[in-house]
């Protein structure tokens, strides 16, 4: 079955340019993956809105995200609508 297709709003698109380059590839890579199995994301209740975390360590920093998917089942689509980050050092 073919991947669903990915979207990105612009609060997405403003958060993700904050970030270092290396973890925006591995959000990209996580939707990548999510848009092959969107059937792993956990919804809420009714929500559309899905959530889905990563936890990457670079530099002494364990950087954890959070990204807010809304669900589009008819279209498909999954579309980014937020990114979380939070980093602490290990």
């Amino acid at each position: 079955m073919p991947s669903w297709a990915l979207a990105f709003n612009d609060q997405s698109r403003l958060a993700m340019k904050r970030l270092d380059p290396w973890l925006q590839e591995a959000i990209l890579d996580e939707l990548d993956a999510l848009a092959a199995n969107p059937g792993v994301l956990r919804r809420s209740g009714t929500s559309p809105v899905a959530v889905a975390d990563l936890i990457r360590d670079f530099e002494k920093q364990r950087h954890y995200v959070f990204l807010s998917i809304e669900v589009n089942v008819t279209a498909r689509r999954l579309e980014l609508v937020d990114v979380g980050h939070y980093s602490r050092p290990i």
